[in-house]
């Protein structure tokens, strides 16, 4: 497993993982993200509905949590 970004409210990594922390197979596409805040999870998840909100195409530029 590779740390692919970091930033303030925690790191991504890939491939990604299950909740069980089974790493999901290579040629998946998935990635994770582990947050150390639960503050920094809730600002996150309230940006992501605003972006939602007022992109129709947010899927082309976000991964929305």
């Amino acid at each position: 497993m590779e740390i692919i970004g970091s930033g303030t409210y925690g790191c991504v990594y890939f491939p990604g993982f299950n909740c069980k922390g089974k790493k999901h197979r290579k040629n998946n596409k998935m990635v994770s993200k582990i947050t150390n805040d639960e503050i920094g999870g809730f600002s996150e998840h309230e940006i992501g509905k605003i972006i939602k909100s007022k992109l129709n195409n947010y899927k082309d530029f976000f991964l929305i949590v």
